[in-house]
């Protein structure tokens, strides 16, 4: 796994991060998981208005228009385990 490359050459539009912060890939890892951004902030230690703020973040870096579109291109693109439940980010891709 390489998080510096697209996946196919059409990801090449994507403006995807080279690598997500720690608290990017913890709340990535959540949403997948179908965690609400109240159970989020309460697991992370963090407000909802912060958790809110990095969703908000991820899905303009990434271009989704929603949340499921987030967990869908991060997992398209890679930044997402595919065969592991709970849903996490691969190490390479946080830093």
């Amino acid at each position: 796994m390489n998080c510096q490359n697209p996946a196919s050459p059409s990801d090449q539009t994507v403006l995807r991060p080279r690598t997500l912060s720690e608290t990017d890939a913890a709340i990535l890892q959540l949403l997948a998981a179908g965690s609400s951004s109240v159970k989020i902030a309460t697991h992370l230690h963090m407000s909802r208005q912060a958790v809110d703020y990095h969703i908000h973040a991820m899905l303009r870096s990434l271009k989704a228009v929603n949340r499921p579109g987030l967990v869908s291109k991060a997992y398209t693109l890679g930044i997402m385990v595919v065969d592991s439940w709970p849903p996490r980010v691969w190490p390479d891709c946080v830093g």
